[in-house]
Order: C-alpha cells, then sequence, then structure tokens
C-alpha cells in the first residue's frame, strides 16, 4: 500500500537559490534542522559520484521522532533547477521523495515536496493492515517533519537569495 504526502511551500527566493539548497547535500547538516550528518557513498562503479546527478549516493543521519537514525538514499531523476527524484529503502519499505521547482511572481519559488513510501515486502498486506492502524500518527508526524524541511528550505534559499 503506497502512502503518499505533498506539500507546497512558497518561497520568496529564486529557483536557482532553491536548487542550491537542495542539491548541494553536504550542506544540508547546516541548513536542516533534522540532519546531523551526511556522508557520501561510492555508487555501483565503486566511485564517489561528485555534485548533483543521477548516481549521486549519501548516508544522511537525521533525528526524527526522537531518535537518531541513519538512510542511504541516492538520486534518481535531475532536472536541474526544475526537479529531482531521491530514492531509499528501508526493510521492505520503498521510500520516494521528489521536489518540484516553478517560478512564482516577484523572482520567487513555488516548491513541491512530495514523498511516498511503498512496502515491497512479501508481508505487503500485513504490513498495510498495520499502516492503517498507525498510518495517521505516522503521516501526522511525517507531515510535521516535511514542514519542517521546508521551513529550513526556504530560509536558506532567503539567505542565498539576497
Amino acid at each position: 500500500m503506497r502512502q503518499v504526502l505533498v506539500l507546497n511551500r512558497d518561497i520568496a527566493a529564486p529557483p536557482a537559490a532553491v536548487w542550491r539548497v537542495i542539491s548541494e547535500i553536504d550542506e544540508r547538516p547546516g541548513r536542516l534542522r533534522g540532519v546531523e550528518s551526511v556522508e557520501r557513498l561510492p555508487g555501483p562503479d565503486g566511485a564517489i559520484v561528485e555534485g548533483y546527478r543521477v548516481g549521486t549516493a549519501w548516508r544522511e543521519t537525521r533525528r526524527m521522532f526522537g531518535r537518531t537514525a541513519s538512510e542511504d538514499l541516492v538520486v534518481t531523476s535531475v532536472d536541474p533547477g526544475r526537479s529531482t527524484t531521491i530514492e531509499a529503502s528501508a526493510g521492505s519499505i520503498h521510500y520516494v521523495t521528489a521536489f518540484h521547482l516553478a517560478p512564482a511572481p516577484f523572482d520567487g519559488t513555488t516548491l513541491t515536496f512530495e514523498f511516498s513510501g511503498d512496502d515491497r515486502g512479501p508481508r505487503r498486506r500485513a504490513s498495510a493492515f498495520v499502516l492503517d492502524i498507525v498510518g495517521s500518527v505516522g503521516r501526522a508526524a511525517t507531515k510535521r517533519a516535511m514542514l519542517r524541511d521546508l521551513d529550513d528550505i526556504a530560509k536558506a534559499a532567503e539567505a542565498l537569495g539576497r
């Protein structure tokens, strides 16, 4: 069962500034309150992908829900300055995060932040039942974390855009 959350935020900064905040992954610990550390990971060929493009991978350690957790993330699509998709897996759950940037009036940006999770394990039906029971609590907590990230992205982009 796929769970999806989509949030929009108008940011008083040009798309180029917002894109920098999203794509400069090494700067995430100083820009996003929930991120404690970032470690770049090698790609399938064993080399670390520099910059931000398809195949860029990193381990991100976050403080969420009162605990610290690390996830390995990989960029799976990039349209520079316009959109990107980042994917991760934890157990049988596959997560997809997408950012879409659109120019807004007065040199601003409308940022759409989409987050989804899909159980790909053999016990999907049991997991779906559990997700139905605890889904509203998890969904509310995930939405709070996404809103905090959007606030942090806006703050950093607006500082860069000055």
